[in-house]
C-alpha cells in the first residue's frame, strides 16, 4: 500500500478516534438522575470480589486488538500488532514468555467471520477484535470466550454493577449509537441509560435497554433525540 494511502487512512483513523473520544466526554457530563439511578464506574475501579464468578478465578481481562486490512471474509493480524486493554482484575502468574505465547495463539484462535465481538472501522478497513481471557484457579490455563454464552457461564446470573457492564459492553456496546451512562435495578429487570453524541450523526442520542438477569434485553424505550448544535459530522 502506497504510503500516501497509508497517511490518508491513519488521518481519517485519527479523526474518527476523536470524535469518539469528545463524544464519551460528553456522555460523562454529569446530569440529574432519578433516586436509585447510578453512573456505572470506570472499568479500572472494579476488582476480583466485583464479579460473582459460577467459579474462582485468578484473572481477567478484556482486550481489543486490529487486524490488516480486510474484506470482512477472512482476517490476518498485522506482524507486530498491540493489545489495548479495556480493564483486567486479578493477577497473571505466569512468565511473560508463557504470557505472549497464550496471547498469540488467543488472538489467533478467534479471528473468524463469525465471532462476535468485532467492530469494522471503514475509513481503514480494518477490524477491532475484542476478547475476554481468563485463569481458573483450579485450571491454570490462560482462555479465551468464543461466543457470548461463555460470558454468562462465567457470571452465572447478573447481579453486580461490573457484571451489568461488562455485559453490556461485549453484547450491546457496538450495535449502539452511544455508551451506557448510568442504571437502575427495577424490579427484576435493570433499567441502562445510553446518552452521548454519535459522531457520525451528530445526533444526541438518550434511550434506556432494559435487561434481565440473565443478559436478555426486554425492551427499549427512546428518551431524547435532536441534532447537537456546533457538531462536525464524520466524512468516512
Amino acid at each position: 500500500m502506497r504510503r500516501s494511502v497509508v497517511m490518508v487512512l491513519l488521518k481519517r483513523m485519527f479523526i474518527v478516534f476523536s470524535m469518539v473520544f469528545l463524544s464519551g466526554v460528553y456522555a460523562k457530563m454529569p446530569i440529574s438522575l432519578p433516586k436509585g439511578e447510578q453512573v456505572f464506574k470506570p472499568f479500572k475501579t472494579y476488582t476480583l470480589a466485583s464479579f460473582h464468578f459460577t467459579k474462582p478465578l485468578l484473572y481477567m481481562d478484556v482486550v481489543s486488538f486490529q487486524t490488516e486490512p480486510s474484506d470482512g471474509e477472512t482476517f490476518k493480524l498485522p506482524k507486530n500488532y498491540t493489545f489495548f486493554p479495556l480493564f483486567s482484575v486479578g493477577h497473571l502468574e505466569i512468565s511473560k514468555a508463557r504470557q505472549k505465547r497464550a496471547f498469540d495463539y488467543l488472538a489467533h484462535a478467534i479471528l473468524r467471520k463469525d465471532y462476535f465481538w468485532k467492530t469494522p472501522w471503514p475509513p481503514a478497513f480494518i477490524y477491532n477484535f475484542t476478547t475476554l481471557r481468563f485463569m481458573e484457579a483450579d485450571d491454570k490455563r490462560l482462555k479465551a470466550i468464543t461466543q457470548p454464552q461463555d460470558i454468562l457461564d462465567l457470571l452465572g446470573e447478573i447481579d453486580t454493577e461490573a457484571e451489568l457492564r461488562l455485559w453490556i459492553e461485549a453484547k450491546f456496546a457496538a450495535s449502539q449509537p452511544v455508551s451506557a451512562y448510568s442504571w437502575k435495578k427495577e424490579g427484576s429487570l435493570y433499567r441502562v441509560r445510553f446518552r452521548g453524541i454519535n459522531p457520525f450523526t451528530c445526533i444526541y442520542h438518550e434511550y434506556f435497554i432494559y435487561i434481565d438477569k440473565y443478559g436478555k434485553k426486554i425492551r427499549e424505550k427512546k428518551q431524547k433525540q435532536y441534532r447537537q448544535k456546533g457538531c462536525e459530522i464524520i466524512m468516512t
